[in-house]
């Protein structure tokens, strides 16, 4: 992985500029939303997304009647998503995932796609750790597989020309190894 792509990545500058190009496209895949709807519990009322860039998730949660919240740390995705949904816009707001400006367990349940992949391991302790400070019940993260050889090839070539890809994939043991530092009971 190119070192400097990887570390663009955490920059909300870099995040500002390339949400003006892919916030639409990243609108037209809605599978996340109803992987999240089909792992909760009809006790689980409010639902967060952390590091939410395209906010479609929660958008879409939303038309499927959850309480939905929302926030990412750069400025232009959360003006863009509160444009594109304004009647639940007043939810989304600009924040930092390694410090969320939130009572302890605010949301029933908490959710990232893809956001982990950014992250060294002791980033993703520290944002982990920080989930699950704001959650009630249930802690989701997706991660991009690491099984899929050709779909992490295909983003090994693009991140050499676009920091967008220069992103983490994981194992199934990778994960374990990650989730066992924290006292969750882990579903994958």
């Amino acid at each position: 992985m190119n070192i400097r792509n990887f570390l663009a990545l955490q920059d909300p500058k870099e995040w500002n500029d390339k949400w003006e190009n892919i916030f639409e496209n990243y609108q037209k895949d809605k599978r996340h939303a109803y992987y999240v709807a089909s792992s909760v519990s009809s006790d689980d009322y409010t639902i967060l997304e952390i590091g939410a860039g395209s906010f479609r998730d929660v958008a879409e949660l939303s038309q499927l009647g959850f309480d939905v919240f929302a926030f990412d740390f750069s400025q232009k995705s959360v003006q863009m998503a509160k444009d594109r949904f304004p009647k639940i816009s007043h939810k989304f707001w600009t924040g930092d995932a390694f410090s969320i400006d939130r009572p302890s367990k605010s949301f029933d349940v908490t959710f990232s796609n893809g956001f982990l992949g950014l992250f060294d391991n002791w980033q993703i302790d520290k944002l982990i750790h920080e989930q699950i400070r704001i959650t009630k019940n249930r802690v989701i993260m997706t991660v991009h597989n690491g099984h899929n050889i050709e779909f992490k090839k295909y983003f090994i070539e693009k991140a050499k020309s676009d920091s967008l890809y220069a992103i983490r994939f994981f194992r199934l043991e990778d994960i374990f190894e990650i989730m066992s530092r924290f006292d969750l009971i882990i579903k994958i």
